[in-house]
This record gives structure tokens, sequence and C-alpha cells, in this order.
């Protein structure tokens, strides 16, 4: 693939996944709005979503195929130029989704009692969320596509999905600290 076709293909990945982003976003607002969910629903449908995921990421093993083109055709270049870590990152991927579809559920069990409407949230603040996570997910893309694209070996990328995870462990961990944070700071200024 020559580094033009690379670009073109990167290009059409990021745009894809914010599309894809935003439209669940949308969706998101949506339900919330119109059908007055509660905490109890939105955590059980996220929990069979990630579940859903989890499992076709099992079903799927080795394989490259996906819904989106652009996503197939990412999935084939990656595996062939990472080998037995691309592996590793897939197993990765469906072992984490199958960790918060578990925190999903449980989320949803713990506010079963709770009768508190999801409309309930400030859509200020919900914007803000939103725009958080699209960041945050852009800038771990193209931290990945960075890595990927300029290595010239496997062996450049061996330990990648441990570093990664761990990464994204200290990045979870430092997300929510900050989301808390302003979370409370933004309540204690409404009051």
């Amino acid at each position: 693939m020559t580094s033009i076709e690379l670009k073109k293909m990167r290009v059409r990945q990021i745009v894809a996944s914010n599309i894809l982003i935003v439209a669940a976003i949308v969706i998101y607002f949506v339900l919330i709005t119109v059908l007055n969910i509660t905490y109890t629903q939105l955590f059980l449908a996220l929990g069979v979503i990630l579940l859903c995921q989890a499992l076709i990421g099992l079903l799927k093993k080795d394989s490259t195929n996906s819904f989106i083109s652009i996503f197939k055709q990412v999935a084939i270049y990656e595996k062939e130029k990472m080998g037995a870590e691309w592996k590793k990152k897939q197993k990765s991927e469906v072992i984490w989704r199958f960790l918060l579809s578990s925190i999903m559920f449980f989320q949803s069990y713990l506010h079963s009692e709770s009768k508190d409407k999801m409309a309930q949230m400030d859509l200020i603040y919900m914007l803000f969320f939103a725009i958080f996570v699209i960041v945050l997910v852009n800038i771990s893309l193209l931290f990945h596509i960075r890595k990927v694209d300029r290595s010239n070996t496997e062996e450049d990328l061996k330990g990648y999905t441990l570093k990664t995870n761990l990464k994204a462990v200290i990045i979870g961990i430092v997300s929510g600290v900050i989301m808390f944070s302003i979370t409370i700071w933004y309540i204690m200024s409404t009051i």
C-alpha cells in the first residue's frame, strides 16, 4: 500500500469512526429525551450492546470482516502489519467488552430501585461530556494510527497491546477523575 493510499484509508477510518460516534451520541440524546428512559434501562441497554459486541468479536476470531468496508480494509492492513500482536489486540478488545458489559449490568442492578429519568440531565453538561468523549477517542485513535503506520516490522509492535491497555487504564482513571471533578464543580456552581 502506497503512502497516499494509506493516508486516504486512515482519513476515511477517522471520518467513519467520528460519524459513528456522533450518530451514537445523537441516538443517545434522542432516546433519553423522547423515551424518557431510566438509568436502569440505559445501563441495561449498554450492557446488552457491549455483550453483543463481545460475542461477535469472540465468534469472528481472526476474521477481518466488518459491516463497514473501511473497517475491513483497516483490519486487513493492521493484521498484516501487526501480525501476532493484532490477534492479541482483538482478544484484548473482546475481554474489555465483556468487562464493560458486566460493569453496565452491575450498574443496572445498582440502579434498579431508582426511578430517576435520564431526561433530568442538563443538556449543556451532556454536550460537554460528549465532546470530551469524542476528543478522547480521536486522540487515542491518532496515537494508534501513528504507532502502527510508523512501525517497520512486527518486532516494532511487540508488547504494543499490553502497553496500550496499561495506558488505557491510566487514561481512563485520569479521565474519570477529571469528569468527576468537573461534575462536582458543575453541580456546585448551579446550586
